[in-house]
């Protein structure tokens, strides 16, 4: 890790409010004040005496963020380590999360979901090209770049589930938020996936975008998952009637059961409706 003062973030930055807490008692995300240049930053405190803190994924994550420079990915600014805490400094997003947004607008215009869809298109295939898989594209991972309410710039961010695969590599690990995990990610016996989870995750996103509805709901996780496993698409008109065919296309395209004719990212950003 490459450690940028022993003293650790609050040598540097003024701790303001806490923003989220960090999964299992690990820590907590804090907005925080750079004390010279006065930028507002958010900073991921993790408590390396907490029974959750686990190194090596907290080094994955670090070393991904660095690897990943894109406008539309939350960025990393520094890290700073102690013998309590490692404090991971990123860009601050004042605006709402997608899902915090979405509940007070109740859904989105066609057009308005395209502009944010296109930015979250780009960073997937950029975390791709780059060998990156997510494992965790949900609604509450993007955030608005400003409080204003009529923003529609993004950073995807949290890449806490996010790992390096291969070309033609495949993984096994469970990981990511039930409503939005691919079919191939719920097998019980013999769990085999690739990239292709995150352009599932994404297409569930741009459905909740269109709509302001769950793609898969249920009332126990049973019940979500063989909504999951079963893929059984409906347009409903009383919320697609004013929705273009060519947007449907697109979500039956990346809602598709076998990852192998599911669309690419780069499909994806090709697709007519991104014309």
């Amino acid at each position: 890790m490459n450690v940028a003062a022993s003293a650790g973030a609050k040598s540097r930055y003024e701790f303001h409010k806490e923003l989220a807490k960090c999964g299992k008692d690990a820590g907590a995300v804090y907005l925080c004040e750079e004390k010279v240049t006065h930028e507002y930053v958010a900073c991921k405190s993790l408590d390396k005496k907490s029974h959750a803190y686990d190194a090596d994924s907290i080094n994955h994550e670090i070393n991904i963020m660095k690897k990943l420079t894109h406008p539309n990915a939350v960025g990393l600014k520094q890290v700073f380590e102690n013998d309590r805490h490692v404090d991971i400094v990123m860009e601050y997003c004042p605006g709402l999360d997608l899902f915090d947004r979405l509940m007070d607008i109740e859904r989105f215009t066609e057009s308005n979901a395209k502009i944010l869809f296109k930015q979250l298109s780009g960073v997937v295939k950029s975390c791709h090209d780059n060998g990156i898989v997510h494992r965790d594209i949900k609604l509450e991972n993007i955030f608005l770049t400003k409080e204003d309410n009529q923003c529609l710039d993004i950073k995807l961010g949290d890449f806490g589930f996010a790992t390096y695969i291969k070309p033609g590599e495949k993984l096994n690990e469970f990981r990511g938020t039930l409503p939005y995990m691919a079919p191939e990610m719920l097998g019980r016996n013999h769990r085999s996936y690739d990239q292709a989870v995150d352009l599932w995750s994404a297409g569930v996103v741009l459905f909740e975008l269109l709509t302001g509805t769950r793609a898969f709901d249920g009332e126990t996780k049973s019940h979500i998952i063989n909504k999951i496993k079963d893929v059984n698409l409906s347009f409903d008109p009383s919320l697609w009637n004013n929705i273009s065919e060519s947007a449907k296309d697109m979500v039956t395209g990346m809602l598709c059961k076998d990852p192998t004719e599911r669309l690419t990212a780069t499909e994806v950003l090709n697709h007519p409706w991104m014309k």
